[in-house]
């Protein structure tokens, strides 16, 4: 069956289809994650949400913000409802739905549409308020022998076209020429952006191996949120191989073992 697991929180209060673990705020890596308070602060207008996201350096903050001063005022304000700790429950919901699915959640009592998708002509297609995507990306070819091969996965949560997580890994191997069959599972390179300010995304680990005559590379990260309650983390994989001549990825949320189906390209 084709899930696709979330573990962003509250869009972005993310990504993981199993329900949270609750735990206390002394065994979290909180440095730097804000109290309920001072994030209901941050979202509680849109010129106190521009205010953090300029706090930011980057050239994607600067195409955000382009991005959400040109969205009406009522739904700048639903972006803050969505992002907000007290929806972290509601929004988690909308990513425990196959791909292809479309629906809505509950924020703050009122329905709001969601789907999830695995490419980017479906997330234009459908333009739901909320979506969750698994998509392949673009990788530059970057060629030291004859053999090398890579390929890119991004996974996003996005708020009303605008992205606010995103997870991206490249994954390199080498092939057989003749045969396209994997011999080498040479490298992985995570990077991560975040414009939710419940939620700090920290690069956990990488990894590469070869097993069973399939090439392996995972991305982990942690993620660490505030919600109306307490404080959850969680850790998310975006998983990749080469299986023979197929590129395939999928998402582990490693808490509870949980993952998607592989997806080839």
């Amino acid at each position: 069956m084709k899930r696709i697991f979330t573990i962003f929180m509250s869009v972005t209060m993310f990504l993981v289809s199993f329900v949270p673990s609750l735990v206390s705020a002394a065994s979290l890596e909180t440095e730097g994650l804000l109290s309920y308070e001072e994030l209901s602060e941050i979202l509680y207008s849109p010129e106190d949400y521009l205010s953090w996201v300029e706090s930011l350096d980057g050239e994607e903050a600067d195409e955000f913000i382009q991005g959400f001063l040109a969205l009406s005022e009522d739904e700048q304000n639903l972006f803050l409802r969505i992002l907000h700790p007290d929806n972290f429950s509601e929004f988690m919901s909308a990513s425990e739905h196959e791909i292809g699915t479309i629906g809505t959640v509950l924020i703050d009592n009122e329905e709001i549409s969601f789907s999830v998708v695995d490419s980017y002509e479906a997330m234009l297609e459908n333009n739901t308020p909320i979506t969750i995507a698994l998509v392949e990306s673009y990788s530059p070819a970057r060629t030291r022998n004859a053999g090398d091969r890579e390929f890119t996965r991004t996974y996003t949560s996005s708020v009303l076209g605008l992205t606010v997580t995103r997870f991206n890994s490249t994954f390199r191997f080498r092939i057989n020429t003749n045969t396209l069959n994997p011999t080498h599972a040479l490298s992985v390179h995570a990077t991560h952006s975040n414009l939710n300010p419940g939620v700090i995304v920290n690069n956990l680990r990488t990894s590469t191996e070869m097993f069973s005559g399939r090439a392996y590379g995972t991305a982990t990260w942690r993620i660490n949120a505030t919600a109306s309650l307490t404080f959850v983390s969680h850790d998310l994989s975006l998983q990749m191989r080469r299986n023979g001549s197929s590129n395939q990825s999928r998402i582990q949320a490693t808490q509870g073992n949980n993952s998607t189906n592989w997806r080839a390209s």
